[in-house]
């Protein structure tokens, strides 16, 4: 199930868990074991490393399980620790691809309880371990990077009211075509979105809801369609962020608004996206939005005011 945040509670710290990748994160300088060490070998690593887990690899850095602290316990309890890794390691890890959006493995870092992931490149190569601590100190490092660049936009937004002389341009349209499970190219779009926002000096908050509101209809169209078009439009009052998609629809889309509910097929679950669709977190962005799910292809509308009157979500829901 996708994360639900309110949307007045969205915070920099959210944001940057949407802009980060998990190989932005996670930490490289890895510590392991061949299956044939033992259980003792474990525990002295883990002593001297400070660590609670060791994964265990075979050649070529492949995965082939994961003892934790927890195993030697049960090892040493069993007066077998001397054993070799391969007889207590937990086999059927959960792991993590380091292109991810760094937000999807918070989530699995919640969900599941872990202390950290072994993440796997595009051959399921181990090539690091993601710990809540690494993404803590990744999304400091990100916040800090996010404070300087506040500090050189507010100076230049000064320098240019001072002399500006010309109207700012009308309506700016950011488009990306999105593929089916293109999951590496996940969060582009929300990315040129919030960069947008950012340049026009829209308010924080108001960039944070739309950029995750951006990011939470691109999953959607890359895990749920057969690919789409994602459009935004800016203008000085307010951005709209328009996806259309080729089908298959949504069968129900009152079902669909209710929070976990899904058409995810197995591949996608075994990815670790769980059973959310995004929407109820799409309305909850929004000032206003609207969806329509035929066969021929899903649409959904979002617009987010820059300067609103008054916190609002009006929803309009066709199942045509």
């Amino acid at each position: 199930m996708r994360t639900r945040i309110d949307p007045v509670s969205y915070t920099p710290f959210h944001e940057a868990l949407y802009d980060l990748r998990v190989r932005d994160a996670m930490s490289k300088n890895l510590i392991v074991l061949g299956p044939d060490a033992t259980m003792l070998e474990a525990q002295v690593s883990m002593r001297d490393h400070r660590i609670s887990g060791i994964p265990i690899v075979t050649d070529g850095n492949k995965l082939a399980g994961l003892v934790s602290i927890q195993d030697v316990i049960e090892a040493l309890v069993a007066n077998d620790i001397h054993a070799p890794v391969d007889k207590w390691m937990t086999q059927k890890v959960c792991t993590v691809r380091e292109k991810f959006p760094l937000i999807q493995a918070v989530k699995e870092l919640q969900k599941k309880g872990f202390g950290r992931l072994p993440v796997l490149n595009a051959d399921d190569v181990l090539v690091g371990m993601l710990t809540n601590n690494d993404v803590t100190r990744a999304v400091m490092l990100r916040l800090n990077e996010e404070a300087k660049a506040a500090e050189r936009r507010e100076a230049d937004l000064l320098a240019r009211s001072m002399t500006a002389t010309q109207e700012r341009p009308g309506i700016e349209r950011i488009e990306v075509r999105v593929e089916p499970m293109d999951l590496d190219a996940a969060g582009t779009f929300a990315g040129l979105v919030k960069k947008a926002l950012k340049n026009r000096g829209v308010p924080p908050d108001v960039a944070r809801r739309a950029a995750i509101a951006a990011y939470e209809v691109e999953v959607n169209v890359i895990l749920h369609s057969m690919g789409g078009i994602l459009e935004a439009f800016l203008s000085d009052q307010d951005i709209t962020i328009l996806s259309r998609d080729r089908g298959p629809g949504i069968p129900n889309v009152d079902d669909a608004m209710k929070e976990g509910f899904s058409t995810a097929n197995e591949v996608v679950r075994a990815l670790g996206f769980g059973a959310g669709m995004g929407l109820p977190n799409m309305k909850r962005c929004s000032d206003e939005f609207s969806i329509s799910a035929p066969a021929s292809g899903t649409t959904v509308t979002m617009k987010i005011l820059f300067n609103p009157p008054a916190p609002a979500s009006h929803a309009v829901q066709e199942n045509t």
